[in-house]
């Protein structure tokens, strides 16, 4: 038999085959016996050419699957994370308002005070670098603000009123190394008025000093309250409480007490403070 009608008889084959699965494939609903042997004759035949196809296909389908999927999770966690972000910012927020409101209730009742006229300001703007020792509160010459009136909190000593514009002001902090102001230092537990001393700024984020005015035999002792003064033309009204005792150290001439002291107030932290309408008497 020559070539060529070997050939022609493959193909006539391999035509027949072709036509006796899709009579199959089309009467295959009703599942006949007779019908059910030709289908598996035509699955025999055909199965290692699907499996073939199926098996170099796969990668690819799979690969696809991946890619699908990857950008779906990738924008699904790309959205969580944004919703991460605002419920963040939402609690910081939160925190942020709950702290104003905490003190400002807290500047309702400050016992200290006993009946001194006050006025409650917003701090606007904190120090605008680490050297400055100085906030802008948004009360002015209107409510009653005057240059030199004590400023406070629930904790203490703020610092003075250093400057007046319109309906703000300049608060100088005690931490300014150019402001300085009388203080006692009260022992604990003891109703006795303590040692007198003149106590100035260091800067932010350092204590006070007192290093004029407390003899070497006097006692202080670490944790120990100190609190303005009052003494005659003072600016500060008298028993403000200002820190307490952090260190105490002789003079170099051995003479009086260096005395440090870290401010009660959290200047880093203000969100209201009170202006006391309060002038000394001339």
């Amino acid at each position: 038999m020559s070539a060529s009608r070997r050939g022609r008889r493959r193909r006539f084959t391999l035509i027949l085959l072709v036509l006796a699965s899709l009579t199959v494939l089309t009467i295959d609903f009703r599942n006949t016996g007779p019908i059910g042997s030709a289908r598996d004759v035509v699955a025999g035949v055909f199965n290692p050419v699907r499996s073939g196809a199926a098996t170099a296909f796969r990668p690819v389908g799979n690969l696809w699957n991946s890619a699908f999927h990857y950008q779906k999770l990738e924008r699904e966690n790309q959205r969580l994370q944004r919703r991460i972000d605002q419920l963040r910012g939402q609690s910081v927020q939160n925190e942020v308002d709950q702290r104003q409101l905490e003190q400002f209730l807290k500047l309702a009742h400050i016992p200290y005070l006993h009946a001194l006229p006050t006025a409650v300001a917003q701090v606007t703007s904190g120090p605008l670098t680490n050297f400055q020792d100085t906030v802008e509160i948004d009360k002015g010459a209107g409510d009653g603000i005057k240059t030199g009136m004590a400023v406070v909190t629930d904790a203490g000593l703020v610092g003075r009123i250093a400057d007046v514009h319109g309906g703000r002001s300049t608060v100088q902090l005690i931490t300014d190394p150019e402001l300085s102001l009388f203080v006692r230092v009260q022992q604990r537990g003891s109703t006795e008025m303590g040692p007198l001393g003149q106590a100035h700024g260091m800067g932010p984020n350092r204590p006070m000093r007192i290093d004029d005015g407390i003899l070497i035999n006097r006692t202080v002792k670490k944790g120990d309250p100190v609190i303005t003064s009052g003494i005659g033309t003072s600016t500060y009204p008298g028993q403000i409480p200002v820190g307490k005792v952090l260190r105490v150290r002789p003079s170099a001439d051995r003479t009086q007490q260096v005395v440090d002291v870290q401010p009660y107030v959290q200047f880093d932290r203000l969100s209201y403070v009170k202006v006391i309408l309060w002038e000394p008497t001339p």
